[in-house]
């Protein structure tokens, strides 16, 4: 069965034809406005005029009728139901948060095949998060996972300090303040989880991995309560930069968790 997958992120849609796999993988720019967003799904549909199953990773809270509560990098589709508008022209459409697309695609095809209870979390544009316990996805009452909005200092967030869309420069002083907050988040998930791994995964982690993680690990283990906490694994996901689009094509796997309307 062949399903459209698509990750939208703030600065770029990914997709590509899921049939098992991955085929045709490319990426856009993300428009700024709904309608040029809408034309831009639409437009990637039409690419596989035989195939009527859309799956959609979207950054932030959605609700299960498919309406979107809050995408704090995209707020022009705050208050939208991406479902509705999509099932007109008869598409079947399933969305989900797309850090939980990636949790997917990690329990299914990377590194949560070796980790019953692990947490991801995504440093883009935005960060975001996801828990997996005992093999499964963790959502609370919908949007459980939204680590990048723990507070850290002065009533800021994780994404008010850390994310992608705070580097000007990408130097040696940015990376610093990146490596310190982050190191404060680590500290954060791994005394509250004490998890089996922490995944990291996102444009972020993929591009400036090494110029931020070691100091960040260095201040974390330091601050750790636990001393078998201290030795908590944190790894890169493996998928790279393919997570959250094969995550959106499983959406339309069995036991998926999805979304549809």
């Amino acid at each position: 069965m062949k399903t459209i997958a698509i990750d939208v992120g703030g600065t770029k849609i990914k997709y590509a034809l899921y049939d098992g796999s991955l085929k045709n993988f490319e990426s856009m720019p993300t428009p700024k406005n709904r309608k040029d967003f809408l034309l831009a799904i639409l437009k990637i549909a039409a690419l596989y005029p035989d195939v009527n199953q859309i799956g959609i990773g979207l950054p932030g809270i959605i609700e299960k009728s498919g309406k979107i509560l809050n995408l704090p990098n995209l707020n022009f589709l705050n208050n939208f139901n991406i479902i509705e508008y999509f099932s007109k022209p008869g598409f079947d459409v399933r969305i989900d948060n797309d850090v939980k697309c990636y949790l997917r695609a990690e329990i299914k095809k990377g590194l949560g095949k070796k980790h019953k209870d692990f947490v991801l979390l995504s440093i883009g544009t935005g960060i975001g998060g996801g828990i997996v316990v005992s093999g499964k996805i963790y959502s609370g009452q919908g949007s459980a996972g939204e680590l990048g909005h723990m507070i850290i200092d002065s009533g800021k967030d994780l994404s008010f300090y850390a994310a992608g869309k705070t580097l000007k420069k990408f130097d040696k002083k940015e990376m610093q303040r990146v490596s310190k907050y982050l190191g404060y988040a680590l500290i954060n998930i791994i005394n509250i989880f004490d998890p089996e791994a922490v995944l990291l995964s996102g444009g972020l982690v993929t591009n400036h991995l090494k110029e931020f993680l070691p100091a960040a690990l260095k201040y974390a283990r330091a601050n750790l309560i636990s001393s078998k906490a201290k030795t908590t694994p944190v790894l890169k996901s493996e998928l790279g930069e393919q997570a959250g689009v094969l995550g959106a094509g499983l959406l339309f796997g069995p036991g998926s968790g999805k979304i549809k309307a």
